[in-house]
């Protein structure tokens, strides 16, 4: 009847809205880690510097200074890793097809023995934000249970449009989900979620390999 499809377009509405302001603060929050860490690390880097010039001809205390270098570019190395997964900077900077590659060539999948291909067939003027997002973070973790769990050789990811429909697949020749996982686990719950409030839906596959399906209306064309 016609009050409860308003009541599930005024819900669904509310859902978006919330995936645009978590994404806001997601995008503030970075750049603000972003800013703060890197001046300290940068400022620790250069007084370990600072202590090996002065301690030249003190051994242990050159030591010292050297490891505090390098642990300071291990934190730099870690949280810039985790600042890409609460706000990818490749979505500001770059289409979402060249987001994806750029995300596929940060992860190193031929360096750890995965081929990878993708196929983009997406009219990116035709999409929202809140679905540049949603698809890139489904590639993102995907890709990193690819990585994490699947004992993959090769990957393929597709995006086309298809009945007013936008869609994407991630398929891979692994293993699938480890035993007792269920399709909840590794970060997809979240992706699911963020899916079904953009009104589409996500299914995961495990027969040969895994296969996760994204299927998003193209409404804001």
């Amino acid at each position: 009847n016609q009050s409860l499809q308003k009541e599930l377009a005024r819900n669904q509405h509310l859902a978006e809205r919330l995936l645009e302001t978590e994404e806001s603060v997601r995008r503030d929050v970075a750049r603000e880690l972003h800013d703060d860490i890197g001046q300290t690390i940068t400022a620790i880097r250069t007084q370990a510097g600072i202590v090996q010039r002065l301690a030249a001809d003190n051994a242990s205390v050159k030591q010292s200074g050297q490891l505090i270098e390098q642990l300071s570019l291990g934190v730099y190395d870690a949280v810039r890793r985790l600042l890409g997964r609460l706000r990818p900077r490749q979505l500001d900077d770059l289409s979402l097809e060249q987001a994806i590659r750029s995300l596929m060539r940060e992860m190193e999948l031929e360096g750890r023995g995965i081929v990878s291909h993708l196929e983009w067939r997406i009219d990116e003027s035709a999409l929202s934000e809140n679905q540049r997002v949603t698809l890139f973070r489904v590639c993102q973790e995907g890709l990193n249970n690819i990585v994490k769990h699947a004992d993959a050789s090769a990957v393929t990811l597709q995006g086309w449009q298809q009945d007013e429909r936008l869609m994407l697949v991630i398929e891979d020749d692994g293993s699938g989900l480890p035993p007792g996982s269920g399709q909840q686990g590794f970060g997809l719950t979240g992706m699911r979620e963020r899916v079904t409030a953009l009104g589409g839906t996500l299914h995961i596959s495990c027969l040969h390999g895994t296969r996760v399906s994204v299927s998003l209306p193209q409404r804001y064309v």
